[in-house]
């Protein structure tokens, strides 16, 4: 058999004896073959084992990511929810560093800069949902025109 093939789906060659094939060169052949099968089967478990413990971490991440993003009765302002208390307390808390720095008015400007950019954060996260409401609360409110116009039409008596 030839030692170093380089395609592995090569037909191996066997050197020839004096009755058929050299039965030694033959099963050492076979048991080559038979150490890579269980070895690429090993790998193969090894691998589907990881599959799946990979898949299981993508669900669970996915259903952190759903419950993350579905807004909830009582949570849709949550990350706005004292904003206003925040923003006084910053300001006072300027104020008071203001009075006690050699430089008050650059104290200042950095606490109105901080509370200007939770109050843009706080509105680049619920503005698309206030578009949102605005948009159901008109069509809510076509759709009760529309019905208030057929009650007006068909039962001119039941205002």
């Amino acid at each position: 058999m030839a030692a170093d093939r380089p395609d592995p789906t090569a037909v191996p060659f066997f050197s020839g004896s004096w009755r058929g094939y050299d039965r030694r060169e033959v099963d050492r052949y076979l048991a080559e073959q038979d150490a890579e099968l269980t070895g690429r089967a090993r790998q193969i478990a090894d691998r589907n084992r990881e599959i799946d413990r990979l898949r299981g971490q993508v669900a669970a991440l996915n259903a952190r990511l759903t419950e993350a993003h579905t807004e909830r009765p009582g949570e849709v302002g949550s990350d706005v929810d004292g904003l206003e208390l925040r923003v006084e307390r910053l300001l006072e808390t300027a104020a008071g560093e203001a009075a006690r720095s050699p430089s008050p008015e650059a104290a200042f400007r950095r606490a109105l800069a901080e509370a200007e950019a939770a109050i843009a954060h706080g509105r680049s996260r619920h503005e698309p949902r206030a578009e949102r409401l605005r948009e159901s609360a008109a069509i809510l409110d076509r759709a009760a025109a529309l019905v208030d116009r057929a009650r007006a039409e068909h039962l001119p008596g039941d205002r």
